[in-house]
């Protein structure tokens, strides 16, 4: 759990303060027993959502207030997003392009699928040589 390990000190109070959040809220998807006595074991009370009981928990009200607050930071240009990013579309042909330069340099690799990185064959150091000459070479 190295999310919460890495939990800076909470603010508030005057006094000694709290190392650790008092709960953690979680969806279904966590809804683990082995997650919630990790959690535990930290001294913070897991409020994960169970499996098949009724979505009136509450979560949903916390949650919204998380992605309204991100939602605002966009807004306001607070948290950016880098524009340089490509788009999925032009990632894959990267990838592609990738994979027939690895090809043109004798490394065996299939053109990898929408939407899904390139496998790497074994090889090690044959491998990283030519992915490093295909990136000097402009073709990445």
């Amino acid at each position: 759990m190295p999310l919460i390990r890495a939990i800076q000190p909470v603010r508030g109070r005057v006094g000694r303060p709290r190392k650790r959040p008092v709960c953690l809220y979680a969806d279904r998807g966590y809804d683990h027993d082995k997650y919630r006595r990790l959690v535990w074991r930290t001294g913070i009370k897991p409020m994960i959502a169970r499996r098949g009981t009724p979505h009136d928990s509450g979560l949903g009200i916390h949650r919204w207030v998380v992605e309204r607050t991100i939602a605002l930071l966009q807004c306001e240009k607070l948290l950016v997003v880098d524009p340089n990013l490509p788009s999925p579309e032009q990632f894959h042909q990267q990838q592609v392009e990738m994979a027939r330069c690895l090809r043109g340099k004798g490394i065996e690799i299939a053109d990898p699928k929408p939407g899904a990185g390139l496998t790497m064959p074994e090889g090690g150091d044959e491998v990283l040589k030519a992915m490093r000459a295909c990136q000097a070479e402009g073709k990445q």
